[in-house]
């Protein structure tokens, strides 16, 4: 017998895409990722800025002396350091002095609108 003719074209046939990659090796399938719940963020609990005070009144009562035309002068002590008051001074924390009475010095904070007294101690007059 004689071989058969050759045919002068072969069938074409389709091969399906692989997904096997001979340098990589076996990879095993991915399994899907778990898909959590959306995290919904609290909105951040913020505290209140705390109310603006005045400065420390770190003055104190010294002392009066009147000289002799009768204008009396006022001191008041802050540490080691002296100074004269009247109306109208202003100290250097922004204290306005207001009013020197028998008995207290009121001193006003303008930028909050506040009041302190400097008291003046009994026989000190």
């Amino acid at each position: 017998m004689s071989p058969a003719p050759l045919p002068n074209e072969l069938p074409r046939q389709s091969l399906a895409r692989t997904r096997f990659d001979p340098f990589v090796g076996v990879v095993p399938a991915r399994q899907p990722l778990p898909v959590a719940p959306p995290v919904v963020a609290s909105p951040p609990v913020v505290a209140p800025a705390p109310q603006p005070t005045a400065p420390a009144l770190n003055y104190r009562y010294l002392g009066r002396l009147v000289d002799p035309t009768g204008k009396a002068s006022v001191y008041l002590a802050k540490g080691a350091k002296e100074i004269s008051v009247e109306v109208g001074t202003q100290l250097d924390e922004g204290y306005v002095v207001e009013a020197i009475g028998a008995d207290a010095i009121r001193l006003h904070y303008p930028p909050l609108d506040t009041r302190a007294l400097i008291t003046i101690p009994p026989g000190k007059e």
